[in-house]
């Protein structure tokens, strides 16, 4: 079953995000922290805690 939010689909039946635009400057940060307490590294796990996706996130360079 779908999750929507005023008519738009936000989760598919097939358990995809759908019409996410962009994040607000907080959640930008804190997703960010999480990747990189865990040395850059971002693991995607499905329902049944197996690895779907691994991505090995860049450090960013200091200005």
């Amino acid at each position: 079953m779908a999750i929507k939010v005023s008519g738009n689909t936000i989760i598919s039946d097939t358990r995809e995000l759908n019409n996410i635009t962009g994040s607000d400057t907080g959640t930008n940060t804190v997703i960010n922290d999480a990747i990189a307490a865990q040395n850059n590294i971002l693991t995607i796990y499905d329902s049944n805690n197996a690895v779907v996706r691994t991505l090995y996130c860049g450090i960013a360079a200091a200005p």
